[in-house]
């Protein structure tokens, strides 16, 4: 009788180490992305911000190497290509709160982007820009997932 317990309480340890120790060799699946888009050299992106009120501005930057989406935009904004308004959130990234004079929340609208006819999977500071992107950014109610 003892030895089917001891059996069985060496069996449930074994599984919960297993199991644990799966846990720890799977990799985050939004890490693994990223790494795969990593790139080194620079791309052209067609860049197109959409303020939603008839006003459209459109950029054909360079993306340096393994830059993301977001800091392509901070950059234009030190250009003075645009105006360029942020949040930053410690462990997440940072969050884009205003393009031009249009801030997120005015009317219920806030920043968000495409890539292509894609809604966004990620934030625009995980998001690296790849070769022949075309990135809308669209100051909208609307979320098209």
């Amino acid at each position: 009788m003892k030895r089917n317990t001891y059996l069985g309480i060496l069996i449930v340890l074994l599984a919960a180490t297993l199991l644990i120790g799966l846990s720890l060799e799977t990799p985050n699946q939004e890490a693994t992305i990223q790494e795969a888009a990593l790139r080194e050299e620079a791309v052209e992106v067609s860049l197109v911000i959409d303020y939603e009120d008839g006003e459209v501005e459109s950029f054909t930057p360079m993306s340096e190497p393994n830059e993301s989406l977001f800091e392509l935009m901070q950059r234009l904004g030190e250009e003075n290509k645009v105006q360029l308004s942020y949040k930053s959130f410690p462990g997440l990234g940072e969050l884009i709160t205003k393009i031009g004079d249009k801030e997120n929340g005015d009317n219920g609208a806030y920043w968000q982007y495409w890539v292509g006819d894609e809604y966004a999977k990620v934030g625009a500071s995980s998001y690296i820009p790849q070769e022949g992107d075309e990135i809308i950014w669209r100051y909208t109610k609307q979320q098209n997932f």
